[in-house]
């Protein structure tokens, strides 16, 4: 199984600008991350086409790479080995830039949740306690931000933290929504 990498994040980056997206790749890799928690692996085509929908061009080689990042991601998600990684930039990008696409990847993970569940109160999303808890605290990181008085180790090392903390949320999530993706009458989803 193929992790993300430094190269993915750049590659996905490229593919969305060529194509005119307004998307950044960690949100548009949550955003099919909260749709995969729900819909299963059919999240992949609907993601990609509504990635690109706003895009002035939306070339085959572009959804071929949005589809394989799908398949790739959604493989990790149903391994159940815990190998899932989180579509960020490489290590050598300022902090700070890691950290906002850290908060758009839960924004965008929140939004694929929500864009795939059914609303209201009886949600099955709604009614789980883990996954209100998870999404709670993806919303807050949304919102985080690092400290001047930090040092620089203390800003990476709580950056280390918070992005093992959501890439365990996001499985975690993934996991109990088990039972609504394999649920009878849902054909094709697993």
């Amino acid at each position: 199984m193929t992790d993300l990498t430094e190269h993915d994040w750049a590659r996905i980056e490229s593919s969305l600008r060529s194509a005119g997206a307004l998307g950044e790749p960690a949100e548009v890799h949550a955003e099919f991350c909260g749709l995969a928690c729900v819909m299963g692996r059919d999240a992949a085509a609907p993601w990609a086409e509504s990635t690109l929908a706003d895009a002035p061009q939306k070339p085959a080689e572009v959804l071929e790479e949005l589809r394989s990042l799908a398949e790739t991601t959604w493989m990790s998600l149903d391994s159940g080995d815990m190998s899932f990684e989180l579509l960020l930039p490489p290590d050598d990008a300022p902090l700070e830039d890691r950290a906002a696409a850290l908060g758009a990847w839960c924004q965008g993970f929140m939004h694929g949740l929500g864009a795939a569940g059914a609303p209201g109160a009886e949600s099955p999303i709604a009614r789980n306690d883990v996954i209100r808890d998870v999404v709670g605290d993806f919303s807050e990181i949304t919102r985080a931000s690092f400290a001047d008085s930090e040092t620089e180790e203390e800003g990476e090392a709580a950056y280390v933290e918070l992005v093992e903390y959501v890439r365990v949320g996001a499985q975690l999530v993934f996991e109990e929504l088990h039972s609504l993706r394999s649920a009878p009458g849902d054909p094709g989803r697993h």
